[in-house]
């Protein structure tokens, strides 16, 4: 058998970290969730993913799956609900579809290398063996790269420009005029009330 493959590179910027995991739509390696590794991978999610539905079918795991506890290893009766439910616990659920399977949502990795194949060629020969070969087709040539284009400081001070242009008010004639009809205002009814106590007073030693 002979495959050829290309490579695709997804590269982050340094900012892209501070942005949330659903707005970014992808997780890092170190932002782990998953029983089964100590890093986070998409294929690590969906093993994850696959071990909590032996769980709820079976109620244990398959003695293959990483990190699994012996107290929820599968024994002989396990193993025989694992293999009737073999479709069941293989397939990848799509997202909205009516069909048996796992439903799994795993978001894909941010630094990510796709290897993807472009062609290949299966050859039967004599002997009882198998060979394969994995050749590159060329070398890489594309570079994807995920940045933020906008953070929240920008929107700030994207507002503050409009309501400035449109409006002619900065920031700071906001927070004047907030200033001047909440806290100024409170301040000056508490002097009048302490300045109308004083003058009520009576001094009975006189």
């Amino acid at each position: 058998m002979d495959f050829s493959i290309i490579l695709k590179e997804t590269v982050n910027d340094d900012e892209v970290a501070s942005v949330s995991i659903k707005q970014r739509k992808c997780r890092f390696a170190e932002e782990n969730r998953l029983t089964v590794s100590d890093r986070y991978s998409f294929s690590a999610c969906i093993i994850n993913c696959r071990r909590n539905k032996q769980l709820e079918l079976c109620n244990c795991t398959s003695h293959l799956i990483p990190k699994s506890k012996s107290s929820e290893q599968c024994d002989l009766d396990g193993l025989l609900c694992l293999n009737n439910n073999y479709l069941q616990l293989s397939l990848k659920k799509s997202q909205g579809s009516l069909q048996g399977g796992s439903d799994c949502y795993c978001e894909p990795n941010c630094d990510d290398i796709e290897l993807q194949r472009i062609d290949g060629e299966i050859t039967t020969i004599a002997e009882p063996l198998y060979s394969m070969e994995l050749k590159l087709a060329y070398l890489p040539s594309e570079r994807f790269r995920r940045n933020v284009v906008r953070r929240q400081i920008d929107l700030v001070v994207s507002m503050g420009g409009a309501v400035s242009l449109f409006v002619g008010a900065s920031l700071l004639s906001t927070v004047e005029i907030i200033y001047y009809f909440t806290i100024r205002q409170l301040g000056s009814c508490w002097l009048q009330y302490t300045r109308n106590a004083d003058t009520t007073k009576i001094d009975f030693n006189e």
